[in-house]
This record gives C-alpha cells, structure tokens and sequence, in this order.
C-alpha cells in the first residue's frame, strides 16, 4: 500500500549514460589534473624541469582541451536522443555559463593581466550553443564545417582582431596574456567532429540496443575502473575544484610572495633607473610578472636557465608592458 504521507506520481525518467564516454571523460580529466600540478610545481619552483611551459606541455594541453571538446559533440548527439532534452541541455548550459563567469571573475580579481576571459568552459558553452542549432545537420555538411572551424586559424590571422571583444575567435595576430586561452576556432572543430562520430556510430535504430549493452556489463568493474567513471561522471565539479585545492595547498607548503615581492622590487628598481617614472614602473613590472608566470618562463628566470630564445621572448614581454603602461596613465 501506498503511503498516504508520500506524494505519488510518474517516475523520471532514466537518464542514461555511456560506460565508455564516462571512461573516456574520466581519463581525460586525470590528465588535466596531472597537467595543471606540473603548472603548479613549477610556478612554486619544487620541480627542476618547466613541463607545462615546454613544448610537450603546449602539446598535452592541446590534446587535452580537443578530448573534451569532442566529448561534448558526442555527448550533445546522444543527449539529443534522451527524453527532456531542451530542459536538461538549458539546464547545463546555464551551470557551464555560470561557472565559465565565475572562473573570469575570480581570476581578474586575482590576475588581472592574464585572468581568464575565454578558458575551456567558455569555449564548451559557445561551442554547445552552436553545435545545438546544427544537431539536425547532414553528417557531410558537419564535416565540411568542422574541418573548416579547424583550418580556419591556420587562413586567416589579423592584428584587427587582437583586441578582447574579439581575440576569442582565435583568428588574431597575438596570443593574449592568459592562464588559458580556448579559442572557438579551431575549438568548435573538435565539437563538430564529435558529433559526426556519434551520428555515425549511434543511429536512432542503435541507441538504446548500445545504452543497454554499455551499461550492464558481464561482472563488476575493478576499482581503477570504477574511479575513472566516477570522475568522468563528476568532471565539471573536479575541473572547477582541483586547481584551487591544488594551488592551495602549494601555497601552504611554499609560499612564493617572497619571489614576488623580490622580482617586483628588483624589476622597479631596473626601470626608474632607466629614466622611467615611478607610476609606468609599477604596473609596466607587475604585468612583465603576470605574462612570466603564465608563459612558463617565470620559472626559468628565476633559476637563469633561459636561453636566446627566451630573452627575445623576455624583450618583446618588457616592450608590450612598457607600452601598456605608459598608455594606461595617459588616459
């Protein structure tokens, strides 16, 4: 008999979930986790090897950010397949939004001259957006569009559109000073490519034969396992967490003010002994700070490894934070 104290009514529907692609999310975020505490181990100067500033590290960090923006293709075909699909898709949308606001907050309150104005998350959100009015999209005209959003950066590159209303496109000059930087192209690409993956390998006619063989396997899964599809099934609360966790905690064990504070004193002290004034000095050195430490060669300075090509790098960094200066106190 039925509870007169409990409300009765028609159960929600089952919202299914891909074993695979919950796997495939979990390991992509355990790669980013591993990444962003390379990023960290060397911002707190413990590793002796800049990993997230090297070449590999460009490249993992690439490879990274293009596994998840496929995953949200596949994921946003299947979705489109399940029941309540416009209220769930609204719903998450406005989470992605909400938390792509709050990382550009944080991080301009924090790092003004390299906060986060277009990271992963916002990119995911545009993306989301687009791929959701071409959901009924031929699989052929997907392609043509996502290898197009993949070349297009590759086509067209102009200063016009290096300033920040616009500089998320990807299609500028010059990379801003960012602690991270998706761009929407060729961003969208790996979006679109996803979900010409799913149209292709999940018909309507497959959908629920697939849903019911992926998520009942033959006996338990082994723990390693198990905490992969956790992660996967929890990846916007751990993207959202790990780094302050992270980057707490090295603060605790190693702090670096006192680098900071050094390297701001020496660096005013260089520049009013050139014959600049003391107000250009103080934010020209603060933002050479913010651009050393998000390209990776904060690290390097400090340990006098850099080499020719990172004095360039290091020149070019002081002339661009010069000139912003000296325009910021005219205005």
């Amino acid at each position: 008999m039925t509870s007169i104290f409990r409300k009765t009514g028609p159960a929600a529907p089952r919202i299914h979930r891909f074993a695979g692609l919950d796997l495939a999310r979990g390991l992509a975020v355990i790669a980013m986790v591993l990444y962003h505490l390379s990023w960290d181990l060397g911002y707190f100067h413990v590793s002796p090897v800049e990993l997230a500033g090297s070449p590999l590290g460009h490249l993992s960090a690439h490879v990274i950010a293009t596994v998840f923006l496929g995953l949200v293709g596949i994921s946003l075909v299947l979705a489109h397949k399940a029941t309540q699909f416009e209220a769930r898709f609204r719903r998450r949308l406005a989470l992605i939004g909400a938390s792509a606001a709050a990382i550009s907050l944080i991080t301009y309150l924090m790092m003004t001259e390299s906060w986060i104005f277009f990271g992963i998350l916002h990119c995911i959100f545009v993306s989301s957006l687009i791929g959701y009015m071409l959901l009924n999209a031929s699989v052929p005209l997907l392609i043509v569009l996502s290898f197009s959003a993949a070349l297009l950066p590759v086509l067209v590159s102009t200063a016009q559109l290096d300033p920040l209303p616009l500089v998320w496109l990807g299609l500028s000059d010059n990379l801003p000073a960012t602690n991270d930087f998706a761009p929407l192209f060729p961003g969208l690409g790996a979006v679109l490519a996803g979900m010409v993956l799913a149209k292709l390998k999940w018909p309507n006619t497959d959908i629920a034969f697939s849903f019911a063989n992926d998520n009942t396997p033959l006996r338990p899964a082994p723990p390693l396992k198990r905490g992969l599809l956790w992660c996967g099934r929890h990846s916007l609360a751990i993207y959202l967490l790990h780094q302050p966790v992270l980057f707490g905690a090295f603060m605790l064990a190693h702090p670096v003010e006192p680098v900071n504070t050094h390297f701001e004193t020496e660096c005013q002290s260089q520049c009013v002994s050139l014959g600049t004034a003391q107000n250009i000095c103080i934010p020209a050195c603060d933002c050479m700070k913010q651009r050393l430490q998000s390209s990776g060669l904060w690290t390097k300075m400090l340990r006098g490894t850099m080499n020719a090509d990172d004095q360039t790098h290091l020149s070019e960094m002081a002339l661009v934070c010069g000139e912003s200066a000296r325009d910021a106190t005219t205005e």
